[in-house]
């Protein structure tokens, strides 16, 4: 199976395996920044596989560097107060969350990267990634990095949604780079 981190990249048959998450709730910037990323890694390393996991499903109708393809998610939106809730679905936020947890680390998990990237969200939308990152911890030996835009928002609003989100703390359980 391929959680089997003994085998040596220089001498497994295929290349290292590359996930990127974005939570995607309006717009293609994230995925497109994730896609950016995984094209300049496939790019150095010529036998790589990448997986996309976004919330976008427009992601799909994107150009993707070869050996790669895309998992959506159910969609989330946020309201005019800044929550979020279900796009489509007519379902709650925590069945939409627990559709799109289960998915991400079924995928992940079977996938079993080598490096995981996440976009912005340490834990994702309403910390739907948090057991795909233990999981990967304990099981999988997954390097885990947090990729962040230059400038995320105003200083008071983001330190306002990573002191609600425990995002500090994430980043010093999971992460290993940022």
């Amino acid at each position: 199976m391929a959680t089997n981190r003994t085998e040596s990249l220089a001498t497994r048959t295929s290349g290292p395996r590359i996930a990127c998450y974005s939570h995607d709730t309006v717009g293609l910037g994230h995925i497109r920044r994730n896609i950016a990323v995984a094209t300049s890694l496939i790019n150095a390393w010529p036998h790589a596989d990448a997986l996309m996991l976004t919330g976008n499903p427009e992601a799909t109708s994107l150009w993707l560097p070869p050996r790669t393809d895309v998992v959506t998610l159910p969609t989330v939106a946020k309201d005019r107060a800044g929550r979020y809730r279900s796009r489509t679905l007519n379902a709650s936020l925590d069945s939409v969350v627990a559709i799109r947890s289960a998915v991400i680390e079924a995928a992940v998990t079977t996938f079993a990267p080598d490096l995981l990237i996440v976009d912005k969200v340490p834990l994702g939308v309403a910390e739907e990634l948090a057991p795909t990152l233990r999981r990967l911890r304990a099981e999988v030996g997954t390097r885990i990095v947090l990729g962040l835009r230059e400038i995320l928002d105003d200083p008071v609003t983001a330190v306002a949604q990573w002191t609600a989100s425990g995002a500090t703390a994430a980043i010093e359980e999971f992460y290993d780079a940022v």
